[in-house]
């Protein structure tokens, strides 16, 4: 699937508008930065951490990025209302 593709694929199948969002897989941040501007705010999270240091800054007030696991979330219990891979 394409990076358009799969943009519009989120767009579709789940309302982002003032949502708290989990990208799990966030990888650089680059789909993330698309999408970012329709939620209340996002956390993104992927093992690799060079990715996650390398993930832009521009938007880190509505975005947080860890180097974490999916089985292993080092969130405080907080409401999502959107999780995607």
């Amino acid at each position: 699937m394409s990076f358009p593709e799969r943009l519009r694929t989120i767009d579709e199948m789940a309302d982002l508008r003032n949502s708290r969002a989990l990208e799990v897989g966030a990888g650089d941040g680059r789909p993330t930065f698309q999408y970012v501007m329709e939620t209340k705010s996002v956390v993104g999270i992927d093992t690799k951490e060079s990715a996650v240091r390398s993930c832009r800054a521009e938007l880190r007030a509505k975005i947080q990025f860890l180097c974490a696991r999916a089985t292993a979330l080092p969130l405080p219990a907080q409401k999502l209302d959107v999780v995607w891979l």
